[in-house]
């Protein structure tokens, strides 16, 4: 069995609220220490979590309320940035299949045009990032 089937045997439904409403039982879930304890940050953390919107905020901003919470690094605030604010301008470098797709499809082993390239992508740097990903992933991209 999944660990994700076996988390909603032990806590049901995976969302916020069941999550808060059964903090007691996020102990019993068959994760790490660390993911454990990183469920529990992001949970004291909601609400800073909830005001950060792409409309008042920029990158700088966003990840300075993020990194502090534990669990939380660069490629999740990247992540958060772009499938959850929808934000044009993001580059995940710490993305594996970002950084191979690129690779690939620059035929740029050593990443020595990367910064260059970026520069030129501008303000569309995740419109690049979907597509690159999509060169190198079989299954589609739905945003």
């Amino acid at each position: 069995m999944s660990i994700y089937n076996q988390s909603i045997k032990i806590i049901g439904p995976i969302n916020f609220s069941n999550f808060k409403k059964n903090n007691y039982l996020i102990s019993n879930l068959p994760l790490s220490s660390n993911k454990k304890k990183s469920i529990h940050s992001i949970i004291d953390h909601y609400s800073v979590i909830k005001k950060i919107n792409s409309k008042s905020q920029n990158y700088d901003f966003i990840r300075s309320q993020l990194l502090p919470i534990f669990g939380i690094g660069k490629w999740t605030v990247d992540m958060f940035c772009i499938f959850h604010l929808g934000l044009l301008n993001i580059w995940p470098i710490g993305d594996l299949g970002f950084i191979n797709a690129y690779k690939k499809y620059y035929r740029d082993p050593n990443l020595k045009s990367l910064s260059n390239n970026i520069d030129k992508w501008g303000d569309f740097t995740t419109i690049v990032t979907w597509y690159l990903w999509s060169t190198y992933d079989s299954e589609p991209l739905y945003i």
